[in-house]
């Protein structure tokens, strides 16, 4: 993962390998790129977006993939009520900046 990010030109990276509940709730950094993925339910999605507010700046880049409603997901009607934009790549992968978030 690494190698791809300093492909496209993320240098200094560091990944953080733990359980999200955990980390969103004790850490209290300030992140320039956090990348959510987690549970696909809409609450979940919601909550973590709330919970990464406070560990960014305004141009941390927030992204996250299986953008879908599709079943129990919801992970679409989630981005779209807690940020005021959003883009997406390949129909699947979302990001906004955290000047964007709403919540």
């Amino acid at each position: 993962m690494k190698r791809h990010l300093r492909n496209v030109g993320f240098s200094d990276v560091n990944l953080i390998k733990m359980r999200d509940d955990i980390f969103l709730d004790q850490d209290d950094q300030q992140y320039d790129f956090i990348y959510i993925d987690t549970s696909h339910d809409y609450e979940t999605v919601q909550r973590q977006l709330r919970q990464v507010r406070r560990l960014s700046h305004e141009h941390t880049i927030i992204s996250g993939d299986d953008y879908s409603d599709s079943g129990t997901w919801g992970v679409k009607k989630a981005v779209i009520e807690c940020t005021q934009e959003h883009g997406l790549f390949l129909n699947w992968v979302w990001y906004t900046f955290a000047k964007h978030l709403k919540i």
